[in-house]
This record gives structure tokens, C-alpha cells and sequence, in this order.
């Protein structure tokens, strides 16, 4: 007499599906949400690198700055914005007005930024910075950093939703022979 298991077999063809949104869903929604857990905003300011930045490119659209630091080093930094929106894409910074953000091209200023570490490479995230017309302070970085995070967290309820519903229409279509129905 053979006994089967109950429950999933990740091992059969058939629900390779499955893992595939198991591992969609962990990349798209928990990651995003562990890296706001792991680096909050800056609890002082001596936790923040201030620098001179000469910026190259600025858009309110990630990545915001592209700038040369004071070592001579060129760095891609964004505004402080919560991690948890990346599932997003493009997403627009409204803490400067965005025609002050046109004009940061080829502007001298100072910044102060944190560096955190993603999976794949360093994120810089501009808290201060003051350059031309631009100015932009910790209390006004932390509370877009708190919106974008409510966003975030409202957003990955509605994908954890859809994972959901996903990963019960690939269920029932592997319950049925040859995944159809005849």
C-alpha cells in the first residue's frame, strides 16, 4: 500500500508555478518592508554624512540626484523616501516643488545623506540638503519618509491580496489533470 503526503509537493513540474510566486511575492512585497524595518530614518544628525555635492542630473522621479561628493566620487542618491513603494516603479518626490528639483542641474551645495545597504548595492538617501533655490530639512524628509511608508504598507496589502488570489487560481488549476479541464 503506497501513502501519499498531503499538502504541496514542490518537487512535481506542475508546481513550479507556485514557487515562482511564492519567491515573486518575498522579492516584492517582505523585502521592500525588511528594509524599512532594518534602516528607519536617522534618529540624530550624526548618524547623517554632510558633504559638498556638485549635482549633474536631478529629476522627481527616482533616482532624484546624481551628484559628485567631495571625494570625487559620483553618486545616485534619492530623496528619503520608504523602500516599500519600490514595487511602484517610477515614484515622484513631492517634498520640493518640482521645478526647483529642474533646476538643481549644475547647481554647488551641501548635502547630508545615510547610506544603507540593499542586497545588491548602496542606497543613498538625501535627509538635508541645501542647494540654489532648493532647500530641504530633516523634519520635512521624515515625514515624506512616514507618508511614503503608510503608502507602502497600504500598497502591499493590496499585493499581498493579489498574490493571494494568484496563488489560489494556480492551486485549483494544478488540482485538474494536465492543468485543464477536459
Amino acid at each position: 500500500m503506497k501513502m501519499e503526503r498531503l499538502g504541496v509537493d514542490l518537487t512535481r513540474r506542475r508546481n513550479f508555478h507556485l514557487v515562482l510566486l511564492i519567491a515573486m511575492y518575498l522579492i516584492v512585497v517582505i523585502m521592500p518592508a525588511i528594509l524599512d524595518i532594518l534602516f528607519p530614518p536617522p534618529s540624530s544628525s550624526a548618524m547623517l554624512q554632510r558633504t559638498p555635492i556638485k549635482i549633474i542630473s536631478a529629476k522627481s522621479t527616482v533616482p532624484n540626484v546624481v551628484g559628485e561628493i567631495s571625494s570625487g566620487r559620483v553618486i545616485s542618491a534619492n530623496f528619503a523616501q520608504s523602500t516599500m513603494l519600490f514595487p511602484i516603479g517610477k515614484v515622484r518626490y513631492f517634498g520640493i516643488p518640482e521645478s526647483a528639483i529642474n533646476q538643481l542641474a549644475g547647481c554647488s551645495g551641501w548635502a547630508e545623506f545615510d547610506v544603507t545597504k540593499n542586497f545588491l548595492y548602496p542606497k543613498y538617501r538625501i535627509w538635508v540638503m541645501s542647494c540654489g533655490d532648493a532647500h530641504l530639512d530633516k523634519r520635512q524628509s521624515e515625514n515624506y519618509f512616514r507618508s511614503t511608508r503608510k503608502t507602502g504598507y497600504i500598497v502591499s496589502i493590496l499585493e499581498s491580496f493579489l498574490f493571494l488570489i494568484l496563488a489560489l487560481v494556480v492551486c485549483i488549476s494544478n488540482r485538474r489533470p494536465n492543468g485543464r479541464r477536459e
